[in-house]
């Protein structure tokens, strides 16, 4: 494949890509920097595509690949004192203004 046709490619599947792992991740800057590593990915493993699937099929599975690599590095989530999940868990002065929660992370990962 050509840089030409690999760019028209990104153009017709960014859009789909970007949805799910929009999605999935919660966060546009997250979800763009996943789709790039995605397209990275492919073009740098263009040689193993064998045919067996669409070229979209394999660069969403490419894609799923790099959301559960993003999930294992990134599972802490800083989450303000007063909200829904933090609310009974904050000292008697309130203290800090922020509280790590790695399982609301890792549920976000996960669901």
């Amino acid at each position: 494949m050509t840089r030409r046709g690999f760019a028209k490619f990104y153009d017709r599947y960014h859009r789909p890509l970007f949805s799910t792992m929009l999605a999935m991740a919660r966060n546009p800057d997250v979800a763009e920097d996943l789709v790039a590593r995605s397209y990275l990915a492919a073009w740098k493993h263009l040689r193993s595509f064998r045919g067996d699937s669409s070229f979209y099929t394999w660069l969403h599975a490419i894609g799923m690949n790099e959301l559960r690599n993003w999930c294992r590095h990134n599972t802490t989530v800083h989450v303000g004192l007063d909200t829904p999940e933090t609310r009974n868990l904050a000292g008697p002065e309130g203290v800090g203004e922020s509280l790590e929660l790695e399982e609301i992370g890792r549920a976000s990962c996960r669901e």
